[in-house]
C-alpha cells in the first residue's frame, strides 16, 4: 500500500488514524504525525462547500460499522485549509486480537481542466486498485466467516474465478506428506463447474523434484507457469498429473502459490489458471495470488485447528456419554449393546461386539480367541449386510479382527476397497459390505484385568474414513466397556452361584401332610440374589408350620445367611415351640452371631441383624392358627366367602433388634377352605409403588381367588404384581386350610387311678377296630398302657388321651405336669424303666410337647403293620429285656 499512487490511511475500531502512506501525506498536505491518533471523520470529512459533515451521514463510517466494503465520493480538508474532491474505497478488516478497523484508499478527482488521458489513467489505476482491494476484502471476509476448512476452500475458489482466472485448483498436504487435490473449479458460461474427475489423491512429492507444483509444495516462492514448463520428460507422478490437468483444461497461464499456515508451515498450494482469458499473468497478479494464498493458508490452518479442537471436544463428549451410558446394568449382553448404541451414529455408522462364548455365562473365557459370537449390533444404515446377533464367527488370521485379538491393540483398515486381507475371510460377505458403502473400519479387542473377552468393530460408510488419531479414542472406549463387561461377567458368575446356593437351601419340594393344600412361587432378584426364604414344616399332632423370612442384603452372603436361619428354624420347630418362643430363640441366635462377627475382617459388613421372619402354626383339628412376626409383613387372609383382610398381627422389631421387647402371638380361627397368603416385601414393593400401595393391589388381586386352588392363586398374584425384572427377591406361599374329620378324632379323660388304665385301653381298642386298624391294635394298646400309667404315676390332673387317625395313628397322653420323661436303658435288676424303651421300639417317633397347662407325650405309628420296616414281635422284644445276655 505504501507504493500505491493512491492515498491510504488505516483506522482502528474507534475511527482513529493509525497509519498513512506517503501519497496520503502529499494529497492531504499533512504529515503522518499530524494525522495519526486523530479521529478521521472530524479531521478530514467536509461538505462540498467546506462545511462540517455530520457523522451519521458518513458512508465510510457506516460501512465500517456494518463490516462491508463501500465506494463513495467525499470532500477532504487538506492541511492548508483547501477542500479536495476524492474517490474513496472503504475496506473493513479484523485484527488478530479480534478488534475491527478499516482501510481507506482515496484518489483525488482530476480537475476539469486536466488532460483527458491523465484523467483516464488515474481512473483506471484507481479502478484497478479498488478492484483488487475489493477482491482481497471479499476473500478476507469469506475466509473468516467459517471455521469449516472444506467450506472455506469451496468459497475461496468461487471468488477467484472468473475474477482472476477460468480455473482454480487447491492441493493440500497430509500429515504424512501425501497430497490430496480437494477442489478443481471451472467458470464456464456464467456457471461454476466442479471438475470432480481431477480431484482425489495425488502422488507424493519428491524432495528432488524440480517441477513448479512440487517446489511450491516444498515451500518455494509462488511462480507463474505455462504449458511449456511441463513439456519434455517428466520423472514423477505428481508432475505427470499436473501436466494432464493443464492439457485437459487448456490452461495457457497459471499462478501457483503456497498455502502457508501458522509458523510458516506449508499446508498445500493454490493454483489459478487462465484458459479462455488471453492475457497471461504478470507480477501484479503473482503478488495478489500470493497474498490471497497466504490469507487462505491462515484460514485453513485456523479451520483445521478449530476442527481438531472440535474433534477433541467430541471425543471427550463421547467418552463422557460412554461413562454415563455403558455399564448401567450388570447384564453382559445389555452392556455390549450399550457400547454399540453409544458410538452409533456419533462416531461410526455400524458397530458390533463379539464375545467369547463363556463370557455371557459368567465363566472364564476359554477356547479359540478368534472364534467369537456376535452379541450386539447397532446400525445407522438401512439393510446392513453384517452377520446377525447370535452368529458364531471365525476370523481368519488375515483379518484386522484376528490381528487386533492377537496383538491386543486396535487395528485400522482405512480403505477397505484397497485392502485385500480381510476379503479372504468371506469373499461374498466382503462384496456385500463394500456394496453397502462401508469403506473403513477399526477393530479393537475387549480386554480387562488381563483377560481377553472379545472384540468390538466400528464401521463407516457416510462419514470420513477413520484416521490414526481415532485409535486412541477407540482403545479408551474399549477399555471402559471391557471393564463394564467383565464386571457384568463376574456378577453373572456370582449371581448364578448365589441362585444355585439359594435354590439348594430352599425347599426342593413340599412335605406330605393333610392339614394344608400349599403352593408357592419364588423369583430371585435380577440385580442380585437376596435372602428371601419360605418353608412348610410338619409338626406333631397333624399340625403344620408355615415360615416366610427375609435376610438383609444380596449375593452369596445373603443366601448363606438365609440357609443358617432356615436351619435354625427347623431345629427350633423340632422342639415344638410356640411361634413367639421360636422367634425369641431366633432373635438370640442372630444377636450372638453378630457379636461373634463384630470386629473381624471377615465379618465386616456381613451382619445378620435386620432379618425378618413370620412363623405360623396351623392345627387342622381345632382350625386355629397361631402366628407371630419379627419385622416381617403380616399375612393376607381370604375367607371362603371371598372376603379379603389383613389380620392384625402385632409387629416386633427385626431379628437381632428385639432385645428385651416381647414378641406377641396372635391366634386366628380359620374356617375350612380359607386361604392364608404369606409373602415377602419384594411382592408388594418396587420402584413404581410404595409398600401401602402394593398391599392395596394385593388385596384387590386376592378378592377374586376364593374359589381358586392355591396354585392358581399364586399364578394370579404373580401375573398381576411381579415385574419382569424385580429389584428384590419375591417369595409367595399360599395355603388353603383343611379340617380333620371329627370321626378321625377320639379322646377320653383319665382319672388318677391305675385301675382306669384297662378301661381306657379297652375303649381305645374298640375305636381302633372302628377305624379298621386291628393290625396295630395290640401295639397301640401296649403303647397307651405305658403312657397312661406314667401319667398317673408321675403326672398330675387333668390327664387326657387323644387318638388321631391321619396318615399315621397318633396317640397323645397329656397331663398337668411339666416334667419330661427320658429314655434310658434299665439295669437288669431294675423293676421299671423299660416302658419308654418299648414305646420307642414300637413307634415311628415319639416326643414331648409342652402346653400352657402341662405337657403332651405323643407317638406315631403307621396305620398298617406292614407300612413300616419289619420289627420283632412285641413278645420277643419283651423277653429280650430279660435274656441271658442281659443278665
Amino acid at each position: 500500500m505504501a507504493a500505491l499512487s493512491a492515498g491510504v490511511y488505516i483506522l482502528d475500531d474507534k475511527s482513529h488514524i493509525i497509519w498513512v502512506n506517503p501519497r496520503a501525506e502529499t494529497l492531504l498536505v499533512r504529515s503522518a504525525a499530524d494525522m495519526i491518533g486523530h479521529d478521521s471523520h472530524d479531521l478530514l470529512h467536509r461538505g462540498p462547500g467546506g462545511g462540517t459533515s455530520p457523522r451519521h451521514a458518513c458512508r465510510l463510517l457506516g460501512a465500517f460499522l456494518s463490516g462491508t466494503t463501500t465506494h463513495s465520493d467525499e470532500w477532504f480538508e487538506r492541511g492548508d485549509g483547501a477542500v479536495i474532491h476524492v474517490a474513496c474505497l472503504g475496506v473493513p478488516y479484523r485484527t488478530q486480537d479480534g478488534t475491527n478497523g478499516g482501510a481507506v484508499i482515496f484518489y483525488e478527482h482530476p480537475p476539469r481542466e486536466a488532460p483527458a488521458a491523465e484523467s483516464s489513467d488515474a481512473a483506471a489505476e484507481l479502478s484497478d486498485v479498488i478492484g483488487r482491494l475489493t477482491l482481497v476484502a471479499e476473500i478476507t471476509t469469506v475466509l473468516t466467516s467459517t471455521l469449516d476448512s472444506h467450506e472455506t476452500l469451496r468459497r475461496l475458489v468461487r471468488l477467484l474465478v472468473p475474477q482472476l482466472g477460468d480455473w482454480a485448483v487447491v492441493d493440500l498436504l497430509g500429515k504424512s506428506g501425501e497430497v490430496q487435490r480437494v477442489a478443481v473449479v471451472h467458470h464456464h458460461h456464467g456457471a461454476y463447474v466442479n471438475a470432480e474427475e481431477f480431484e482425489g489423491p495425488m502422488p507424493p512429492v519428491s524432495e528432488t523434484e524440480n517441477m513448479p507444483l512440487a517446489r511450491v509444495l516444498r515451500g518455494v516462492l509462488p511462480v507463474i507457469v505455462s504449458p511449456a514448463d511441463y513439456e519434455g520428460s517428466l520423472d514423477t507422478g505428481i508432475a505427470v498429473q499436473q501436466r494432464d490437468l493443464i492439457r485437459a483444461t487448456g490452461i495457457r497461464s497459471a499462478v501457483i502459490a503456497p498455502l502457508h499456515g501458522l509458523g510458516g508451515v506449508v499446508l498445500g498450494a493454490l493454483t489459478v489458471g487462465r484458459a479462455e482469458q488471453p492475457q497471461p499473468y504478470g507480477p501484479a497478479e503473482l503478488t495478489l495470488v500470493d497474498d490471497i494464498a497466504r490469507r487462505a493458508g491462515l484460514a485453513v490452518d485456523n479451520a483445521r485447528l478449530y476442527e481438531q479442537q472440535r474433534r477433541a471436544q467430541g471425543r471427550l463428549e463421547l467418552l463422557y456419554v460412554a461413562g454415563m451410558r455403558i455399564g448401567t446394568t450388570l447384564d453382559v449382553r445389555r452392556t455390549a449393546e450399550e457400547l454399540t448404541q453409544v458410538v452409533v451414529p456419533r462416531f461410526a455408522d455400524i458397530a458390533t461386539v463379539e464375545l467369547l462364548d463363556p463370557v455371557p455365562r459368567g465363566d472364564e473365557p476359554t477356547g479359540k480367541r478368534t472364534q467369537l459370537r456376535r452379541t450386539a449390533v447397532s446400525s445407522g444404515l438401512t439393510g446392513q449386510p453384517l452377520y446377525p446377533v447370535g452368529e458364531l464367527i471365525s476370523f481368519t488370521p488375515s483379518t484386522p479382527h484376528a490381528s487386533a485379538v492377537e496383538h491386543g491393540h486396535a487395528v485400522l483398515e482405512r480403505d477397505l476397497e484397497a485392502a485385500h486381507g480381510w476379503r479372504a475371510w468371506d469373499p461374498q460377505q466382503a462384496e456385500k459390505i463394500l456394496a453397502c458403502g462401508l469403506h473403513s473400519l477399526i477393530a479393537v479387542p475387549l480386554q480387562a484385568r488381563g483377560v481377553m473377552l472379545g472384540l468390538a468393530t466400528f464401521w463407516r460408510a457416510r462419514k470420513d474414513p477413520f484416521a490414526e488419531e481415532d485409535l486412541s479414542l477407540v482403545e479408551e472406549l474399549a477399555a471402559r466397556a471391557a471393564v463394564c463387561i467383565d464386571n457384568a461377567r463376574r456378577y453373572t458368575r456370582e449371581h448364578a452361584m448365589a441362585v444355585t446356593l439359594q435354590r439348594r437351601l430352599l425347599p426342593l419340594g413340599l412335605p406330605e401332610q393333610d392339614a394344608l393344600e400349599v403352593a408357592y412361587r419364588y423369583l430371585p432378584a435380577q440385580a442380585g440374589v437376596g435372602g428371601d426364604w419360605f418353608d412348610v414344616i410338619p409338626l406333631t399332632g397333624t399340625r403344620v408350620a408355615l415360615v416366610v423370612g427375609d435376610v438383609v442384603g444380596h449375593g452369596l452372603h445373603a443366601a448363606a445367611t438365609m440357609g443358617r436361619l432356615r436351619t435354625a428354624v427347623h431345629n427350633f420347630s423340632a422342639l415344638d415351640l410356640p411361634p413367639d418362643e421360636l422367634l425369641a430363640h431366633l432373635d438370640d441366635l442372630v444377636t450372638r452371631v453378630d457379636q461373634e462377627q463384630t470386629g473381624t475382617d471377615e465379618g465386616a459388613g456381613t451382619g445378620v441383624t435386620g432379618a425378618t421372619c413370620l412363623y405360623a402354626i396351623y392345627d387342622p383339628v381345632s382350625g386355629r392358627c397361631s402366628m407371630a412376626r419379627a419385622g416381617h409383613p403380616g399375612p393376607a387372609l381370604v375367607r371362603p366367602d371371598g372376603t379379603v383382610s389383613l389380620p392384625d398381627i402385632p409387629g416386633s422389631p427385626p431379628l437381632g433388634l428385639c432385645g428385651s421387647l416381647p414378641i406377641e402371638v396372635t391366634e386366628l380361627q380359620l374356617a375350612q377352605g380359607s386361604h392364608l397368603v404369606l409373602f415377602t416385601d419384594g411382592l408388594v414393593e418396587d420402584r413404581h409403588r410404595d409398600f401401602d400401595a402394593g398391599l392395596m393391589l394385593l388385596l384387590d388381586t386376592l378378592s377374586g381367588t376364593a374359589t381358586q386352588t392355591p396354585e392358581e392363586t399364586c399364578q394370579t398374584v404373580f401375573n398381576t404384581m411381579v415385574p419382569d425384572r424385580p429389584r428384590d427377591d419375591v417369595a409367595l406361599l399360599v395355603a388353603r386350610t383343611r379340617m380333620l374329620d371329627p370321626a378321625q378324632v377320639a379322646d377320653w379323660d383319665v382319672p388318677s387311678d391305675p385301675a382306669a388304665v384297662a378301661a381306657v385301653r379297652g375303649e381305645c381298642g374298640r375305636q381302633l377296630q372302628v377305624w379298621g386298624l386291628e393290625d396295630i391294635q395290640f401295639t397301640a394298646e401296649l403303647i397307651l398302657s405305658e403312657l397312661i400309667t406314667n401319667a398317673i404315676r408321675y403326672g398330675t390332673q387333668p390327664i387326657h388321651v387323644r387318638l388321631l387317625r391321619d396318615r399315621n395313628l397318633i396317640c397323645e397322653v397329656s397331663d398337668g405336669s411339666s416334667t419330661s420323661p427320658h429314655l434310658r436303658r434299665a439295669e437288669t435288676t431294675d423293676e421299671g424303666g423299660r416302658g419308654l424303651f418299648l414305646v420307642a421300639q414300637f413307634t415311628q417317633g415319639w416326643g414331648t410337647r409342652y402346653t400352657p397347662h402341662g405337657k403332651i407325650i405323643w407317638t406315631e405309628q403307621p396305620l398298617h403293620a406292614g407300612a413300616a420296616e419289619p420289627i420283632e414281635q412285641p413278645s420277643d422284644i419283651l423277653l429280650d429285656q430279660w435274656s441271658d445276655e442281659a443278665f
